[in-house]
């Protein structure tokens, strides 16, 4: 049995779900790009069915941290 509370935290995180296309446009890489990345483990997503998804608010956090792993390489 689901609690209600859980339930409703995990459509809540559904809704910010993004698409390929969506995090590519985000990203400013091509769709190939991002496939790649996908592929080494780069980037967070998960795979529902045969499509990639990825959790926004995790996407927000992992460009946070690319943006401090740049700044850092200098």
């Amino acid at each position: 049995m689901v609690r209600k509370g859980a339930r409703k935290f995990q459509l809540m995180s559904l809704k910010n779900l993004l698409t390929v296309k969506e995090v590519a446009a985000l990203l400013r890489v091509s769709t190939q790009t991002l496939y790649k990345m996908l592929e080494q483990g780069q980037i967070p997503a998960v795979k529902v069915g045969s499509q990639w998804r990825f959790d926004g608010d995790k996407i927000k956090t992992w460009i946070e941290r690319q943006g401090v792993r740049a700044s850092g390489d200098n």
